[in-house]
């Protein structure tokens, strides 16, 4: 027997994020390309689809990365019209107000953190669809996300 979904009056809640750490991270990065391996991070750590295409396109750079040729190899790629009428001036905002090279390391556990409270939210939004879904056994439903939910231990996930 399936039921009706109830409508919920809440207005839908912005997922969490900080990006002003993300803009950081990735101005950083700009200005100190040393620092790249060592993040630790993934683009799907970041909340914004831009930071998101901007951080992979980073990745995907051999050599060094600058402006010009994050520009270039993100125009390549398609992803430059995601940033706006003036993606090149997006990219330069990245690094305003950051203290020169190098980066602090809370910027990373802060996109950590809220990288993780979002899969912990899309892991039990999921189980709440199979649930209201009803086609599987309630103890399979929480097994599953007994699983996703355990693969997202990581450490310093603490926002500092």
């Amino acid at each position: 027997m399936s039921r009706a979904r109830e409508s919920s009056p809440e207005p839908i809640k912005q997922l969490p994020c900080n990006h002003d750490a993300e803009r950081a991270v990735l101005g950083a990065v700009i200005l100190d390309n040393s620092i790249l391996p060592t993040l630790g991070l993934v683009p799907e750590d970041f909340s914004l689809d831009s930071h998101r295409r901007i951080f992979k396109a980073m990745l995907e750079i051999e050599g060094g990365i600058d402006l010009v040729t994050l520009v270039e190899h993100m125009k390549r790629i398609g992803a430059l019209s995601d940033l706006g009428k003036s993606p090149a001036s997006y990219l330069a905002f990245l690094t305003e107000g950051l203290p020169g090279r190098g980066y602090n390391k809370r910027w990373v556990g802060c996109i950590r953190y809220y990288a993780t409270l979002r899969r912990i939210i899309k892991a039990c939004a999921q189980a709440q669809e199979e649930a209201w879904e009803a086609i599987d056994q309630p103890e399979e439903i929480v097994e599953r996300l007994g699983i996703a939910l355990k693969g997202l231990r990581r450490k310093n996930v603490k926002a500092t």
